[in-house]
């Protein structure tokens, strides 16, 4: 992150948002970004692009509301990359963050977010809207730490995650949240968990099982979960800190994208089922 102060954004979110980007077959078709995000340059790997959004920004204050948004075209491959985890601190109210993501057919990205990270006492809400077209894969992280050892005050935090198809259909909700109190609790567990992580492995089920079956093991437990309307597999895991959560999510997002390589020429296109 890039040193300064993040503004509240409520205006700026109801106008519109402030990272759009879209990618249509083989080429960066446009981009627009607004403060706090800046956006470098897309770089060509693996037959798609890699794009790396920077935050100009501490983090984000209370009542911020960001809007983003990324769109694929038919066939386009993206890799989207945090620069670092998102710093979100405390104040009068939450912070927001909402992204929806709209993937073509045969379309595929890869959202390699780091975590965002709780001061104590702050509060985030994020809202995520997913648009799955025929064939289209998506492999995402959503995860939520805290920025340090909170052992008398932890952040609170609510996540929602629709997944839909491409005319707007709801396959499926996800819903969680921790208050304070209740990641309090958690952490005298023996695991002491403060720190949680879903991996979306979003597509036409027989593909997503072949991602998701037989996993290595990593340091913290995971469980892997089949979603409805054969809309593909969630990686859930818990850890008591970013760093160690972090370093699980990697290990896991490398074994999955070697097999996704592998399993490129023999996927067929499929929809989701109501």
């Amino acid at each position: 992150m890039v040193g300064g102060h993040v503004q509240p954004m409520n205006v700026v979110a109801r106008i519109g948002p402030v990272l759009d980007i879209e990618v249509t077959g083989t080429r960066f078709h446009r981009h627009h970004v607004r403060f706090p995000w800046s956006l470098g340059r897309a770089y060509l790997s693996n037959g798609g692009y890699r794009v790396i959004p920077q935050v100009a920004g501490a983090g984000l204050l209370s009542g911020d509301r960001l809007s983003q948004r990324v769109r694929l075209g038919e066939g386009a491959r993206l890799r989207l990359e945090s620069a670092g985890a998102m710093l979100v601190l405390s104040g009068s109210g939450p912070a927001r963050s909402d992204w929806f993501f709209d993937l073509g057919p045969a379309s595929r990205l890869i959202l390699d977010a780091e975590p965002y990270a709780l001061a104590p006492q702050a509060a985030l809400q994020t809202k995520t809207r997913i648009r799955l077209a025929p064939g289209a894969q998506m492999i995402a992280i959503e995860a939520v730490c805290h920025s340090h050892d909170c052992t008398r005050s932890f952040g609170a935090w609510q996540t929602q995650t629709r997944v839909e198809t491409a005319d707007g259909a709801q396959v499926l909700m996800d819903r969680q949240e921790a208050t304070s109190e209740a990641t309090q609790r958690l952490t005298q567990l023996p695991l002491a968990p403060s720190a949680f992580a879903t991996i979306w492995v979003l597509g036409p089920s027989i593909w997503s099982k072949s991602l998701v079956q037989d996993l290595p093991s990593v340091e913290h437990p995971i469980a892997v979960t089949p979603l409805r309307a054969n809309s593909g597999h969630a990686i859930r895991m818990v850890a008591p800190d970013g760093g160690s959560l972090r370093a699980a999510i990697r290990q896991l997002l490398s074994v999955l994208e070697a097999r996704l390589d592998h399993s490129a020429g023999s996927i067929r296109a499929g929809t989701c089922t109501i």
